[in-house]
């Protein structure tokens, strides 16, 4: 009988995917990813994979005694269309959803599941997995440098042009798959159209955090080629190269442990550090038999109320002047991040006193002032932004929940004035906001949406803002925030939402998608080279991925939003881009129309308009404007 599962990550999209934690829950995770079910999706779960028993071992081996406690734990989970992975599979035949680039962000919210003081001070997570797994991770770090302190690459799978073999047969798979289960071929189908990224741009992201790249020179599934390279455009990469798989999964264990221990352990382990103060530690007897999940393993920390009591002190005695002074940012930064784990702890340990006393000293609104202040160093902002991320999600407690959302503290917060052009900046105010749209439902909408004097959303009118960011990762969390919005049966806040898009945002997105499909029509008709083929792959994802979020829009099934985001898709990109590009002839297209698209890429891109969505206040008009013999000329060249 299988083993249960520890727990399940819930995904906004309504996914779960099942974890296990290997290793003390209270150290350090390094979340795992396994590799593909290439024949059985389902049949491919992370105890299934044949890096199960490795990073199992890594975890069981002894330490030193003489070295301390083993801070580090690790994360596997069961990844979206594997396993026992549920919620998928409604937009299963969405294969964009199983590609390596999807799957990252999967991966970054199960980070995000397991804060623990040790991640804190590392400021981001560790990511790491075997073939598939490995991409992901690789991915993630790619499109969230922020988020990811290390990564371990194990058996990286095949990539760029060596990938066309591997291709031609999971699309084989696939097929075999389609008869007897449909969804597990999708599932293997958009592994099949995943790739990594291009090997200039990781170069061009400079991704300075330590990498330990692992390979076989036997494995032709896992060419040691593809880690060799990985590692000439990543400057901190370890590259560790065994002559056969069986060397490796004998030598693996140790040496990630080495590798954990050379890059990490003295930044995890708290015995010396600021913590002290702060911690109780207390060591069992030699025969108590005490402590977490695996042998050796450190009790929980304990609090005082008494040394919390003190920390807001010192708080309270910061004035606006002090930030100026030098150091004075540091003991403020340091005070935040001990106030921050210590209300953690007592929620966690069911000591109500500690936010009881957080909420009588009004701490979260002068948490809230100190980041408005513009003296206030871009180090202090992030803390904060830290630390407001950390406590949304951490407090579990419904009246602890409301007070953090009540008193407007969530409008203040979201219209705060912020550098966005500071990328860091960015991502840790993007990583709040999709902290705030977790706890958006029926009941908390009524301290995000403000009706009187006049109506108010701020953290929806942010977060469209940056509907068409360069990053990936803000265009997804602006995504899921607007989605987890139009969810909201909430009829004044409905009326508000419906009034912006009509006014604004669907038109921006619409125009958007325009600019897309251009970029993708221009980039085409320079693809006379590899390099220039990849560029054609970028621009397509960016309008597919726009595209399957459109649709996501439309599958919620609310009629006035359908109607006003068909409308604009209609009469902004549809109509006066797409269809006007089978309908304009060459010399037209070069001496006036030039904003509609080659008769070929049209064809293209009107397979996938409907392919990808099912919505007949969409598809109708446009089935209808294929029949005409042209698009009217108001149309065909509209701005």
């Amino acid at each position: 009988m299988a083993k249960e599962p520890d727990g399940k990550v819930q995904l906004l999209d309504g996914t779960e995917l099942p974890y296990e934690i290997l290793g003390g829950s209270d150290r350090c995770p390094l979340i795992w990813g396994h590799g593909l079910g290439p024949t059985d999706p389902r049949g491919m779960d992370h105890r299934a994979c044949e890096s199960f028993p490795l990073v199992k071992e890594m975890m069981q081996e002894d330490v030193d005694k003489g070295k301390g406690t083993w801070p580090f734990s690790t994360v596997v989970y069961d990844a979206r269309g594997h396993g026992r992975s549920s919620g998928w599979e409604p937009l299963a035949s969405c294969i964009q959803q199983f590609h390596w680039r999807s799957l990252a962000f999967d991966m970054l919210s199960v980070a995000s599941n397991f804060q623990t003081p040790a991640t804190q001070k590392l400021r981001g997570a560790l990511l790491g997995g075997y073939s598939m797994g490995a991409s992901t991770a690789l991915w993630a770090a790619y499109l969230c440098p922020t988020a990811v302190r290390g990564l371990v690459l194990l058996s990286v799978t095949t990539a760029w042009e060596i990938r066309a073999a591997r291709r031609a047969n999971l699309l084989n798979n696939a097929d075999v798959l389609q008869a007897s289960d449909p969804a597990a071929s999708e599932v293997v189908r958009g592994a099949a159209f995943s790739d990594l990224p291009p090997l200039d741009d990781l170069a061009a992201a400079k991704l300075r955090i330590p990498v330990l790249l692992c390979a076989a020179r036997d494995d032709t599934t896992h060419p040691a080629e593809v880690a060799e390279r990985l590692s000439r455009v990543l400057p901190n990469a370890d590259v560790f190269l065994k002559d056969t798989k069986t060397e490796l999964a004998q030598e693996f264990p140790q040496h990630l442990r080495s590798w954990l221990q050379q890059h990490f352990q003295d930044k995890v382990t708290f015995e010396e550090s600021f913590l002290g103060n702060l911690f109780n530690w207390t060591s069992p007897p030699a025969d108590s038999g005490c402590g977490a999940r695996g042998s050796g393993s450190t009790p929980p920390p304990s609090y005082s109320f008494e040394k919390l009591q003190q920390l807001y002190n010192r708080l309270a005695q910061f004035r606006e002047s002090d930030l100026e002074k030098s150091g004075e940012g540091d003991a403020l930064i340091e005070t935040v991040r001990q106030i921050t784990e210590a209300l953690i702890w007592g929620e966690q340990a069911n000591h109500s006193q500690f936010f009881d006393f957080f909420c009588e000293k009004s701490i979260f609104s002068d948490l809230v002032h100190v980041l408005g202040l513009k003296k206030a160093s871009k180090k202090v902002k992030l803390q904060l932004l830290q630390t407001l991320s950390m406590l949304i999600q951490n407090i579990h407690r419904q009246t602890s929940v409301y007070y953090i959302l009540s008193n407007n503290h969530v409008n203040k917060l979201m219209s705060t004035n912020m550098d966005f052009d500071d990328e860091e900046v960015l991502a840790y105010y993007i990583t709040l906001m999709k902290s705030l749209a977790m706890r958006l439902d029926n009941e908390s909408i009524k301290f995000f949406f403000i009706q009187h004097p006049e109506p108010s959303f701020p953290l929806y009118i942010e977060a469209t803002k940056f509907f068409s960011h360069r990053d990936h990762m803000v265009r997804a969390t602006v995504r899921t925030i607007t989605l987890q919005v139009y969810k909201i049966e909430d009829q004044p806040m409905r009326r508000f939402v419906l009034r912006h898009a009509a006014e604004s945002y669907f038109s921006q997105l619409a125009y958007h998608l325009q600019d897309l499909w251009l970029r993708l029509d221009a980039a085409a008709a320079k693809a006379t080279g590899e390099d220039n083929l990849s560029q054609v792959q970028r621009e397509n994802e960016l309008q597919q991925d726009l595209q399957i979020y459109l649709s996501d829009v439309f599958e919620l099934g609310i009629e006035e939003l359908n109607e006003v985001l068909a409308d604009r898709l209609l009469n902004a990109a549809i109509l006066p881009v797409l269809l006007a590009g089978l309908t304009t002839s060459s010399s037209q297209r070069i001496g006036g129309a030039a904003r509609t698209l080659a008769p070929h890429v049209s064809l293209f891109l009107v397979r996938q308009v409907l392919d990808t969505f099912h919505c007949p206040v969409l598809l109708e008009p446009m089935a209808q404007a294929l029949l005409w013999s042209s698009v009217p000329a108001a149309l065909a060249y509209a701005p």
